[in-house]
């Protein structure tokens, strides 16, 4: 298939795509009652390292917990960049969000969800399982 045939392959799909969001869009507009509003949530996330480092500790701890500010830092393992070092802090981590000590109220992050702590727990019970 040459690049062409990719460029029309691909405008057809863009182009049918929205035709589809039109009409979902044009449906929900015709609509004469209130929209119903949702509540925003949380993911609940899988006592793993993968899903938690992406779901609680990048959403909740590295803006201040990185390399950059270190130096607030007494020790090294305080930098949250890595498995080993979110390991060693696991079990303070756990106090101090379970306490809403972390993330402080200062910083303006909501924090994990219980339930999300919760999974954090599950994951330092079992000894750090993948």
């Amino acid at each position: 298939m040459n690049k062409y045939n990719l460029k029309i392959g691909f405008r057809i799909l863009i182009t049918g795509v929205l035709v589809v969001l039109s009409a979902l869009l044009g449906a929900c507009g015709s609509s004469t009652s209130a929209p119903i509003e949702q509540p925003l949530t949380e993911a609940i996330l899988s006592p793993d390292w993968t899903s938690l480092n992406a779901g609680l500790i990048q959403k909740n701890c590295t803006s201040c917990h990185r390399e950059k500010n270190a130096a607030k830092f007494d020790r090294a393992t305080l930098i949250f960049d890595s498995e080993d070092n979110v390991r060693v802090e696991a079990a303070k981590m756990l106090e101090e969000m379970s306490g809403g000590d972390m993330p402080p109220p200062a910083s303006k992050l909501s924090g994990p969800s219980a339930k999300n702590i919760a999974v954090f727990k599950e994951w330092v019970d079992s000894g750090f399982k993948n």
